[in-house]
């Protein structure tokens, strides 16, 4: 990881605390390093997506809040997610296009209308 994935990294978690601490300004240091535990597992214990992103199709899960692609950098934008060494960025992504689930759309009354798209319900593209 380079100084500046770490110095991007601290800021999220920095904020992250910061706005626990506005929601609940009680905590102890206990709380905060219980806080911090708690992201580190949900950082660390998900190693398969929890959704596809609506715009790119990659895999993505919530981090504290906050949808991220699952490549190595946990990168927000779908253009920095498809990265491959050697090949490069997809340019025929979106600058613009973050993380985000697929839109559930709701059934049509009466029947015949489309049915509800689970994020959930996808299987992770193969690695290779």
């Amino acid at each position: 990881m380079s100084f500046t994935d770490a110095r991007e990294h601290l800021i999220e978690i920095v904020g992250y605390v910061e706005g626990s601490l506005e929601v609940s300004p009680d905590m102890t240091g206990q709380d905060v390093l219980a806080l911090l535990r708690t992201l580190r597992d949900r950082m660390t214990m998900v190693s398969e997506p929890t959704a596809k992103c609506r715009h790119c199709g990659q895999g993505i899960w919530d981090l504290a809040g906050k949808w991220r692609h699952c490549d190595p950098d946990n990168s927000i934008g779908c253009r920095a997610a498809s990265y491959r060494e050697g090949k490069g960025w997809d340019d025929t992504l979106d600058r613009h296009w973050t993380a985000k689930p697929a839109k559930l759309t709701a059934p049509r009354s009466r029947g015949g209308g489309p049915e509800r798209q689970d994020p959930q319900e996808w299987s992770p593209p193969s690695r290779g």
